[in-house]
């Protein structure tokens, strides 16, 4: 495979034009070059769009161009984005997924000490959570955060959320 004169460039073309995050391992088939070129083009593609409107966003799913943070509330009123209203029990889910996911539904009934069936399938609506299965049963459905529900919080992924809250609970998951 041989490396394409600006390949961070067509990188971020590719990732531009995209509707949904494309794996590296997808950047590396379609676009045929090596993993090592497709990790290192988007290794650059992340400085060099630092301090610019426009940030790379990886998730668990893959990578994605998105809205710097910092410059998100300025220009919804180009956007005409509405931010969903959700219920307390579903900002709690939210959280949950937030900080432990990928994870089960189990795990959230667990934390919240209460069924979160209304909430998973109302966050699963608006797209702010994503469900994956390993087998057919209930307990191997995992739940995560998706691009949008991340890009809707102001943030790229997990390790820009604040320290995980302690919970008042001994013993509780939200201990850190």
């Amino acid at each position: 495979m041989s490396k394409p004169a600006n390949l961070v460039g067509l990188v971020e073309a590719t990732l531009f034009v995209s509707t949904s995050p494309v794996s590296a391992s997808e950047l590396a088939k379609k676009l045929e070059i090596s993993a090592e070129d497709t990790h290192a083009a988007l290794s650059q593609l992340k400085k060099v769009l630092q301090d610019r409107g426009i940030t790379l966003i990886e998730s668990s799913t893959g990578y994605e161009l998105a809205v710097a943070p910092q410059l998100r509330e300025k220009i919804t009123v180009f956007t005409k984005e509405v931010a969903p209203t959700l219920s307390q029990s579903s900002l709690e889910v939210l959280t949950i997924i937030a900080y432990e996911g990928p994870c089960t539904k189990n795990l959230i009934d667990e934390i919240r000490g209460t069924p979160s069936d209304n909430s998973l399938r109302a966050l699963l609506s608006r797209d702010l959570v994503s469900q994956s299965k390993t087998s057919n049963t209930e307990e191997s459905i995992s739940y995560e955060l998706t691009s949008f529900a991340w890009r809707s919080l102001g943030i790229t992924g997990k390790s820009e959320l604040p320290p995980k809250p302690r919970s008042k609970k001994a013993g509780s998951h939200a201990t850190q």
